[in-house]
Parts: structure tokens; C-alpha cells; sequence
């Protein structure tokens, strides 16, 4: 099986981060193909108007629905795992 995790990270990791990575470990180590689409609130880190955009990605982001939808052509997977959207990638990812 191929899993897909999409995730948007927090700047600094939290659980979040660590329980994805350590899922996608099992998986993997499990004999599974395990791929990525992540973000990083790194980005935004410290600009007001990074963070408006931001803001306004959260609702519809048409940037991050090309790029995880190129991510799904190339990688192809049998499940998709969308793990935290906020603030940078938007809940119209299909």
C-alpha cells in the first residue's frame, strides 16, 4: 500500500509532527511506500503579511491544490492521510 501524508508543520514541532513521523515509520517499516506534501509555518515566521496570507490560504489555497495534486499523480497513492491543514495548506485539497 501507498500511504500519502499531507501535514502542515508547526514551527517548532509539536506531537503533531511526531506522531505523523512515527506513523509513517511503522508504515514504512511495515514494507508500505510511504510519500510527503508538508509545509512548514517556518514560512510565515515573523511577517504580518505572510501571516494574512496565510490567513486567507487557509480558506482556499490554489498553490498548495496544484503542487499536492501534481504530488498525487506522481506518487500515486491508495491512501491519503491529511493530517493538519492549518495555516498553510487549505481543506479543498482533494
Amino acid at each position: 500500500m501507498r500511504v500519502l501524508f499531507v501535514h502542515s508543520e508547526y514551527a517548532p514541532p509539536s506531537g503533531e509532527e511526531h506522531a505523523s513521523q512515527a506513523l509513517a515509520q511503522l508504515l514504512g517499516g511495515s514494507g508500505h511506500g510511504v510519500g510527503w506534501h508538508t509545509r512548514n509555518s517556518q514560512e510565515i515566521a515573523g511577517s504580518l503579511a505572510a501571516n494574512v496570507k496565510a490567513f486567507l490560504a487557509g480558506i482556499y489555497n490554489p498553490r498548495t491544490l496544484a503542487a499536492v495534486s501534481r504530488r498525487l499523480e506522481g506518487f500515486q497513492p491508495d491512501l491519503v492521510q491529511v493530517k493538519n491543514l492549518y495555516p498553510l495548506i487549505s481543506p479543498f485539497v482533494r
